[in-house]
């Protein structure tokens, strides 16, 4: 309540502060007042200045509608209520209340300080963000990077988003490079106006780096332009989000984005022939060179991981992380797969011996090969001849 008083008092304005005591219905309650003279709420707007998202016409800066929600939250947690005045141009007065008698409170509503630890405190929730498990499924081992400079959205976005993934966070293009480089993230999630580096610029960033572009980006603005949604999809960002959103929608379509990166993967090892058009926009110039290469080269037994590598002119651990990221296997694993798949087809086409099959499609060591086939498959390569 001090932080808006002071944002919306002119120069030489006047915030003041008071507290006492009020009796109601027989019970006694402690308020505090905000009150300052600055420029006011319009009437009209008295009954949603509460509501989440909301931002009033004379909001000054980038809010986000959420400080006087968590408030009258916070407030109701304690079994407490606000009460607001205003008249523009002249005055406006937050009063909050509190109970002064603990019989009002559950024996459900205290915690005893000794038995958990503060630093597991969490803070609260706005709104309800349980989701079915079977819609959106909990995965601590995939990471969401959140860029968002106004604190409230971004400590919102974390609280409600950490019961389902992990969380890095960050207040700034600039900054979220930095930690892309040195962490693996999964998914982003970015505002877009933002100092020094807003979020269409690190976008842009991402899709021109080699080693970051395969990382799907969800948009957020309160921006509902069109020019803003065509802006993005030109940027390679997956899906845009106008605020006020919910969190389930976010979730929803966090869950969404990673269910459909698994298809991807799924279709890279059930197929020889990819079409680079069924590719995710930023996966498919990377997979697309990969598989040409393999094609081209399955063949000879002297072919491995460092010939891949020298010819994506790429170094290896930036190779790795990538074909890791995309495809959860690791380079070795990839390129196994690839010739796998295509003895698997010879074996049931056409009569030749394990050893030859072997050979045809790179294993220099066909006892290797049959128990890299039986992994792959459940079942061993001369099992399947004779099952033809």
């Amino acid at each position: 309540l001090l932080s808006n008083a002071f944002k919306f008092v002119r120069n030489e304005g006047k915030v003041h502060v008071k507290t006492g005591f009020y009796s109601k219905d027989n019970n006694e309650y402690v308020y505090v007042s905000v009150i300052d003279n600055g420029i006011g709420i319009p009437p009209e707007e008295l009954s949603d200045i509460f509501n989440q998202f909301f931002v009033g016409k004379n909001k000054p800066g980038n809010g986000t509608g959420l400080g006087l929600a968590l408030l009258k939250h916070l407030i109701g947690i304690h079994k407490g209520w606000v009460d607001v005045k205003s008249v523009p141009n002249s005055d406006t007065n937050f009063t909050v209340f509190f109970p002064v008698d603990n019989s009002v409170y559950e024996k459900s509503d205290f915690k005893l300080i000794d038995d958990y630890s503060l630093n597991n405190i969490n803070k609260p929730k706005i709104g309800n963000t349980e989701i079915k498990e079977d819609i959106v499924q909990k995965d601590l081992s995939l990471t969401v990077l959140i860029v968002e400079d106004d604190i409230d959205m971004l400590d919102y976005l974390c609280e409600n988003v950490r019961d389902y993934y992990n969380i890095i966070k960050s207040s700034n293009g600039k900054d979220a490079m930095k930690i892309l480089h040195s962490s693996n993230v999964d998914i982003i999630i970015t505002d877009i106006m933002m100092p020094e580096v807003d979020g269409f610029e690190l976008a842009q960033r991402i899709n021109e780096n080699k080693s970051l572009k395969h990382i799907p980006i969800i948009m957020l603005t309160a921006l509902n332009e069109e020019y803003n949604m065509q802006k993005s999809l030109e940027l390679g960002v997956d899906a845009f989000i106008t605020k006020p959103f919910s969190i389930e929608m976010l979730l929803l379509k966090i869950n969404n984005i990673l269910k459909s990166r698994e298809v991807l993967r799924s279709k890279i090892f059930g197929s020889i022939e990819i079409d680079s058009s069924s590719l995710a926009f930023n996966e498919k110039e990377f997979i697309a060179k990969i598989l040409d290469i393999l094609r081209e080269n399955y063949t000879d037994c002297d072919f491995g991981v460092s010939e891949l590598v020298s010819r994506l002119y790429l170094s290896h651990s930036l190779v790795y992380k990538k074909v890791k990221q995309i495809t959860g296997k690791t380079i070795q694993e990839f390129i196994n797969s690839y010739r796998l798949k295509h003895a698997n087809d010879l074996l049931q086409k056409d009569k030749i011996s394990v050893k030859e099959v072997a050979y045809k499609v790179g294993f220099s060591d066909p006892k290797y090969f049959s128990v890299s086939f039986k992994k792959k498959y459940g079942v061993s390569p001369s099992s399947l001849i004779k099952s033809m």
